[in-house]
């Protein structure tokens, strides 16, 4: 086959379906005198399979992008979104990938800096009010420039790959994945006038969570970075803009984004043809 490089395999925990596909992925790997590794993403990896769904693979996303591997998601889960290769796909598509075949797309991470820490975000990062709390405000800056107090229950600031995930479920725009931007999409905001904004790629965006004294309670804030809780405290200011380059996601040999969604949505209508 000619493929010099190190393989990852990652499974969805505790999952009967991933094993299984687990040993037949290992198998043809074995077959093409391919190395692999499993359950983790060494910083050596050249490529990251992922058994499971798109949680799965929003768990190694970060990991896989340090690494700059792409993933090859193998759709066992219920949305498949992002792992859009189906299980009786995996030799096709792999023997086209190692060949130089398949079609590689570029996604866009999104970075967050809070104090000494960074974290990075395939689909989003959400500011969102605690548990135990009345709505929030959250003001944002744009390359130092005021936007707007947010009031309401948060905020998602979202990559394009993002945008059909909590953004959508928030009444936020789809964005064509491989387009570059920001999207930010207030949670049941309190002013019926706060709507979606799109910013460009190369923004820079300030976030101020600040404890403030309500009438009962503290205001409580809590941010989550594609769905991993990273910070409960407040009095803290996250800065937000798009990651250097891109993570590379494999895509499936059998379908197109525009499917997916059709699917995925459940969006109805055939295709007329003129007549």
């Amino acid at each position: 086959m000619g493929y010099d490089g190190l393989v990852s395999i990652i499974l969805k925990p505790m999952d009967p379906a991933s094993s299984e596909a687990a040993q037949k992925v290992c198998s043809l790997l074995e077959d093409m005198g391919i190395s692999y590794v499993q359950s983790d993403v060494p910083c050596n990896a050249t490529l990251v399979i992922v058994l499971g769904g798109d949680g799965t693979l929003l768990h190694i996303a970060e990991k896989a992008y340090k690494a700059r591997a792409p993933i090859f998601g193998v759709n066992l889960g219920g949305l498949g979104y992002l792992t859009e290769i189906q299980l009786n796909e995996i030799k096709t598509a792999l023997c086209d990938l190692f060949e130089g075949r398949a079609y590689i797309e570029k996604r866009m991470m999104i970075e967050l800096k809070w104090g000494g820490s960074i974290f990075y975000s395939l689909n989003e990062i959400a500011v969102m009010r605690g548990e135990k709390c009345s709505i929030i405000d959250i003001p944002v800056w744009a390359d130092d420039n005021f936007i707007t107090t947010y009031r309401g229950d948060g905020l998602i600031i979202s990559s394009p790959t993002g945008s059909t995930a909590y953004n959508l479920s928030a009444g936020g725009p789809i964005i064509y994945p491989n387009m570059n931007a920001i999207l930010l999409t207030p949670i049941c905001p309190f002013a019926l006038s706060a709507r979606p904004i799109i910013l460009p790629e190369d923004v820079t965006l300030k976030i101020n969570i600040n404890e403030k004294k309500g009438p009962h309670a503290p205001y409580s804030f809590k941010v989550e970075v594609d769905g991993r809780a990273i910070l409960n405290d407040c009095g803290k200011e996250l800065i937000i803009k798009r990651a250097e380059g891109s993570l590379k996601i494999v895509s499936s040999p059998s379908s197109n984004y525009f499917e997916i969604l059709r699917e995925k949505l459940g969006w109805a209508g055939e295709m007329v043809h003129n007549r």
